[in-house]
């Protein structure tokens, strides 16, 4: 639970030239959050994230193409949760990267590729579950997570977009800080990919 306010800002940067676009900006949050959310009292935990981003489109007749890339750089200072034993550092960091491409023809059928890493310290009290063998389970205590998503569109009503057929598959190289045996009992980061359709519809 958010203790008092949560600051949030956002600085942008836009420019259209024709059919095209280009924007940038930062932006960033500094959050206060009790560490047990049923007793929304006495010290807090700290996060403050800070974020780049930046974004390309074009925008014609027949094509239309976006690109759009998010770094963020997210301090989590554990006030409360290290002196009662629930964090095994002080403070930890995490760094994200997020990077994706879409292409439409006739603004009826997509491709879309995007890569995604995190990267943060290890912490076996907040991220380590060693005992633990499902999929969510982690042997070194790494938030680490690496890999590619894949995706189809296809929007099957010609005068609306309201309407869109998706299948989508994510791709792991890396999960909780390993390629292989992250969670101690033989799980795999591939083992993790997954492949689903959806149904997208607006009215």
């Amino acid at each position: 639970m958010v203790d008092g306010y949560a600051p949030y800002w956002h600085l942008m940067f836009n420019r259209e030239m024709g059919n095209q676009s280009f924007a940038a900006g930062i932006k960033g949050i500094i959050v206060n959050i009790f560490p047990d959310e049923d007793e929304p009292s006495g010290p807090t935990d700290r996060f403050r994230d800070v974020a780049l981003e930046a974004q390309y489109q074009y925008i014609g007749a027949v094509h239309t193409f976006t690109a759009d890339a998010t770094w963020m750089r997210e301090t989590r200072d554990w006030d409360a949760s290290f002196p009662m034993g629930m964090a095994s550092n002080a403070s930890d960091k995490l760094r994200t990267f997020k990077a994706n491409v879409h292409y439409y023809w006739q603004r009826r059928v997509g491709l879309g590729v995007g890569y995604f890493d995190t990267q943060g310290d290890r912490d076996m009290l907040k991220y380590g579950m060693a005992d633990d063998p499902s999929a969510m389970g982690s042997a070194s205590g790494s938030p680490d997570n690496r890999g590619w998503i894949a995706e189809l569109n296809y929007l099957p009503l010609k005068d609306t977009q309201n309407l869109k057929l998706g299948l989508r598959y994510t791709s792991y190289s890396r999960f909780n800080g390993a390629r292989s045996n992250y969670n101690g009992f033989g799980r795999d980061a591939s083992d993790n990919n997954l492949l689903f359709g959806y149904v997208w519809f607006i009215f």
